[in-house]
């Protein structure tokens, strides 16, 4: 990652599952990005930084790994579903889509500001 210049890596379910000591992460995944997803990153960025230790590399090499974001991207769960099959129970969590996408138009927030009155003495 570190040679080519990409600061993600794509990391593939059924492979992670096919590897004995990480099936339950695997597993546990799709329920519990929010959670897992952060600690990945976390530990791409100490192995990472190890690797820069363990090369005698520049403290400027040492810094700008340290300073990239990398990001794990978890990709090739089995159970893909359509928009319209999703409901309260997916949020926060990992899911599949598949379908067609025909049109797609911007986001626009109802409130673009909010202030909340404190009451702190």
């Amino acid at each position: 990652m570190r040679q080519t210049g990409l600061s993600s890596l794509n990391l593939s379910i059924p492979d992670l599952a096919a590897y004995l000591p990480s099936r339950n992460l695997a597993f546990q995944l799709p329920s519990y990005p929010a959670e897992i997803v952060p600690m990945m990153d976390s530990v791409v960025r100490d192995i990472l930084v190890d690797w820069v230790l363990e090369e005698k590399c520049t403290d400027d090499e040492l810094r700008e790994v340290e300073e990239i974001g990398w990001k794990v991207r978890p990709y090739g769960l089995d159970n893909g579903r359509g928009m319209r099959e999703l409901g309260p129970g997916d949020i926060d969590k990992l899911v599949s889509i598949k379908g067609l996408v025909i049109r797609s138009t911007p986001v626009i927030p109802d409130m673009k500001t909010g202030i909340s009155p404190s009451n702190a003495f």
